[in-house]
């Protein structure tokens, strides 16, 4: 049976030793990846999909050793300066891959990687879909 992800799923991600948190993203958002994507734009297709798909993350720090922590713009979405810090870590080719993937929604099991079609080193499903209560 498949599994159903809403938009106000939250879904915790293991990427190598930090832990993302992301949701399924809207036909909107997937509808102007595709577009970005074919216009030759597949970098702006991936910032699309960090941009609205990750709610969280754990596991990185700032160089003075504080906690890393997201920012976000009114409408949920990540904000712009936090796009390109997550973009310069060194996970960051695995977090596209995984924002990317979404536009083919939530994947049922495992994230695969696109030329091997095997599953990504280092990248598993923390725990089950947790319902965001809106108030």
């Amino acid at each position: 049976m498949s599994t159903v992800y809403r938009i106000s799923d939250r879904v915790d991600i293991k990427v190598d030793d930090i832990v993302v948190t992301i949701s399924p993203l809207n036909y909107k958002i997937k509808a102007d990846m595709q577009a970005c994507v074919m216009a030759g734009k597949p970098m702006d297709a991936a910032v699309l999909a960090l941009k609205n798909s990750i709610k969280g993350i754990k596991g990185l720090q700032l160089h003075d050793g504080s906690e890393y922590e997201l920012e976000f713009d009114a409408d949920g979405s990540l904000k712009e300066d936090c796009i390109t810090d997550l973009l310069n870590i060194p996970e960051s080719d695995k977090l596209n891959v995984i924002a990317i993937s979404l536009i083919n929604g939530m994947p049922q099991g495992e994230f695969l990687d696109p030329q091997t079609k095997k599953p990504m080193d280092g990248v598993k499903f923390v725990e089950k879909a947790k319902q965001n209560k809106k108030k």
